[in-house]
């Protein structure tokens, strides 16, 4: 019988051993595929120097987003898709950023592509598709990304933000840009390789 007992609890060591190994890989896993993502996409952001294509949208508030606003003074654009895993891991960190930003909510843009839900009067997001009591099946997470950047920034979504990402030629998300008078000063995919800010 103490034969059975220590060998079941082997067992069930050897098992929870398997287990911590298993979430380990996982987690390395998730890890690689973000570094690959930056990787991959690295090329795709918008060179130092360049100008903004035309723009014209109108955010979750109803105010316009045109050239002539982004061209007055500094901003920090946060461009991301409802599909992208590394932006809903790095829009925690871009909120933070924006938070930061001298200026405040109005030099911050941020563009969320994708399946969103429409905004009502106080720029409030509901869920894509939603039927009848606001329930719906929606597999990406934009809402997600709205409700993290929202207080920070004039948030876009939609075709406003479909016409945004073709104007800053997104092609990979997240892109982030630090704009000098409507030309690109920084460009990057993670708020870490932007300059630090001083917490305001």
């Amino acid at each position: 019988m103490p034969y059975l007992v220590a060998g079941l609890v082997l067992v069930g060591l050897l098992c929870l051993f398997d287990l911590f190994l298993t979430f380990a890989v996982i987690r390395r896993l998730r890890e690689h595929s973000v570094r690959l993502d930056r990787v991959a996409s690295a090329d795709r952001l918008l060179p130092v120097g360049a100008r903004i294509g035309p723009a014209s949208a109108v955010d979750l508030l109803g105010d316009p987003v045109t050239a002539e606003w982004l061209r007055r003074g500094t901003k920090f654009v946060v461009l991301m898709s409802d599909s992208c895993a590394s932006c809903l891991t790095e829009v925690g960190v871009a909120a933070d950023y924006a938070g930061r930003m001298p200026g405040g909510r109005d030099s911050v843009l941020a563009v969320v592509v994708g399946r969103v839900g429409p905004a009502d009067s106080t720029g409030t997001v509901g869920s894509a598709g939603a039927g009848a009591g606001g329930h719906g099946r929606h597999s990406g997470h934009g809402e997600q990304l709205v409700a993290a950047l929202r207080e920070v920034a004039r948030v876009t979504v939609g075709e406003d933000a479909e016409a945004l990402a073709a104007a800053f030629a997104a092609e990979s998300y997240p892109c982030l840009y630090l704009l000098d008078r409507g030309r690109v000063a920084v460009a990057g995919h993670a708020v870490e390789q932007l300059p630090e800010l001083v917490r305001r």
